[in-house]
């Protein structure tokens, strides 16, 4: 805990001495919503984010390939995603997720309050969909 809150990744939030003399210490998270950024961790390390960033993945594909308007590339690829392409759309929504969650570091989000992550999600996803509509070779991350 001591290094956690070294980093500020949580607050103290109240202090109780108890009878036999130790103070006993509760805290609670710095912040609404972490965001990882995978480029700048160790592999060993950024390994245990990797679910995390398959799910959020699977999720915008599926919602892409649900969309039968989408004129994305998704759409008529139906089935023909592999493996290799669900990780480097995970790895493009990671940076692009970092990218736009720097514009919100130092916003206050209210505890409960979901309107900044679904702000922070919805430019993301759209990011991701203005790259899929670049053509070939001049995709930027």
């Amino acid at each position: 805990m001591k290094i956690l809150h070294h980093n500020k990744l949580v607050d103290v939030t109240k202090s109780i001495a108890e009878e036999h003399g130790i103070i006993q210490k509760f805290f609670s998270s710095a912040a609404y919503l972490f965001v990882y950024d995978l480029d700048a961790m160790p592999k060993d390390v950024a390994r245990y984010f990797y679910p995390i960033s398959l799910e959020r993945a699977r999720t915008l594909v599926s919602v892409i390939m649900a969309d039968t308007q989408s004129p994305s590339s998704f759409s008529s690829a139906k089935g023909s995603l592999n493996r290799g392409d669900i990780d480097e759309i995970s790895a493009v929504l990671s940076r692009l997720l970092v990218l736009v969650a720097k514009q919100y570091s130092r916003q206050r989000a209210s505890y409960g309050d979901e309107s900044i992550v679904y702000e922070i999600y919805t430019k993301v996803f759209n990011l991701f969909l203005k790259q899929l509509e670049l053509p070939a070779g001049n995709k930027s991350g």
